[in-house]
């Protein structure tokens, strides 16, 4: 019995392993990003009313994050409805907990359900091969342990639904033509699904700058490959005739969903040029550029998460080499250096973001994170392909590595219970205050990112509140 069902072993551990970081996301103190996108400030009025930045494109206009709006939107839509639905069971304060937990916990399994699909080609659940790769794919995703330099959902809610939930989106998006130009599977395409995915090229264009650039990479990559295949191939080089079997073999609806795609992000790159954060911080590129090494020895050398990651990456391609030389082995070393290509062009492009003083040396886990998911990806891929060619001899003891490695990355991804436990008191106590100011003695960040003196600074954070029903009336707080 066991035997034949021992991958539901697996499923249980998998539904164990997402309820085990439900409770670590449950346990996490709100940042101070929050309040100023919900309410939404004055900051982010100008972007709230004009969705598509047309201001922007017609009158020249500049504000904060002119391409972010669907990220604000999405902020703001899910932390004014969420908690109340959830407060006909919970009480004020841990409704929003448990929304910020919700939304964080599906954002990490829809990823790791996303990777699996990627690597396997299988979208059920009790699939083998998809449990498989998704239980190695899950102790990756640090919450705690090697968070800080290869954490994929970010502590801050606000960041996670601005880099990790639009990148899921970006991995949605491609995955039919994934499909199609991986395993060969002509995905057709119903009405329905044809209109997902041209609203996604719209909402993901104006969801922050990290999306557009991202696409266009990856459809030139694309693009390129295909040109440099027909142009080996055909003997006769018109660019008529190449012309033809270039759009033959890419297919009118792939072109025309990329075309699309590339011309909302070239839009939202452009609208970007105009937003007035970190205006004042700019340095020059050659300065950017002189940071990006360390930035990248930062994320390599302080925690040990990467180095044994890419260790395995490694031992797992040099055993690849020493099997059989067969199709599936050559697709995936050639895929493999398309992603390399494109994680090295995408490193050279971030100086030309901008720079923000909380991220000194220009790459940090956000800016770092598609790289951690090709990462995920690789690790997951070679690994997958290794369980199924080794030989069952030395099989066993492959399998003996990855189960190590995996116990590694789950005994370092600690708890920390108690990470929001002096911020909830803090809501307590200006919950159950009569007075119109509040001086709290503690140390903690309450849904700021400094410690706050000047009450009149709180004046967003008690709107929210009250809007979360955890206070009645305005009330402003400080601390020494």
């Amino acid at each position: 019995m066991l035997k034949k069902n021992w991958h539901f072993l697996l499923l249980l551990f998998l539904c164990l392993d997402i309820a085990y970081s439900f409770c670590q996301h449950f346990h996490v103190a709100l940042d101070g990003d929050l309040p100023n996108i919900i309410l939404p400030s004055e900051q982010y009025q100008p972007l709230m009313e004009d969705p598509f930045a047309l201001s922007v494109l017609i009158e020249n206009k500049s504000y904060a994050s002119p391409n972010r709006y669907f990220a604000h939107w999405f902020t703001t839509q899910y932390f004014r409805n969420i908690p109340h639905l959830l407060q006909n069971i919970f009480s004020p304060i841990d409704s929003v907990y448990l929304a910020s937990a919700i939304i964080k916990t599906f954002i990490q399994f829809f990823l790791i359900a996303l990777l699996s699909i990627f690597i396997t080609n299988k979208n059920k659940l009790t699939d083998k091969s998809f449990l498989i790769v998704a239980v190695l794919l899950t102790p990756l995703f640090q919450n705690s342990g090697y968070y800080q330099y290869m954490g994929v959902i970010d502590k801050a809610t606000t960041y996670t639904l601005f880099y990790a939930f639009p990148l899921s989106l970006f991995l949605v998006f491609f995955l039919p033509f994934y499909k199609k130009l991986y395993f060969k599977v002509d995905v057709k395409l119903s009405w329905w699904r044809k209109i997902i995915l041209g609203l996604l090229t719209i909402y993901l264009s104006l969801n922050g700058p990290l999306i557009p650039p991202m696409v266009l990479l990856s459809i030139a990559i694309f693009f390129s490959v295909q040109v440099w295949k027909i142009f080996k191939t055909e003997e006769e080089k018109s660019l008529l005739k190449m012309g033809n079997f270039f759009f033959e073999k890419i297919g009118k609806q792939t072109f025309f969903f990329f075309l699309l795609f590339s011309f909302f992000s070239i839009y939202s790159f452009y609208i970007g040029l105009n937003t007035l954060e970190g205006v004042n911080l700019s340095i020059s590129i050659i300065e950017r550029y002189q940071k990006v090494p360390m930035g990248i020895f930062n994320m390599l050398t302080q925690k040990l998460g990467f180095p044994i990651l890419i260790m395995m990456i490694l031992i797992n391609i040099y055993l690849m080499r020493k099997q059989s030389a067969s199709t599936e082995r050559k697709r995936i070393f050639l895929f493999l250096q398309y992603l390399s290509v494109f994680a090295i062009i995408y490193i050279l492009l971030l100086p030309l973001g901008g720079y923000r003083e909380y991220r000194p040396n220009i790459i940090r886990r956000d800016t770092f994170l598609p790289i951690t998911l090709l990462l995920f990806y690789t690790y997951g891929m070679t690994s997958f392909y290794l369980i199924r060619h080794l030989l069952p001899r030395y099989k066993k003891w492959y399998v003996l590595g990855l189960v190590v490695i995996s116990f590694n990355f789950m005994m370092v991804d600690s708890p920390d219970f108690e990470n929001n436990k002096c911020e909830r008191d803090a809501l307590e106590k200006i919950s159950n205050s009569s007075e119109s100011v509040i001086k709290l003695d503690n140390d903690c960040l309450i849904m700021t990112w400094i410690k706050v003196k000047d009450p009149e600074f709180t004046e967003t954070n008690s709107q929210v509140l009250q809007m979360w029903n955890i206070i009645e009336k305005p009330t402003l707080y400080y601390q020494e």
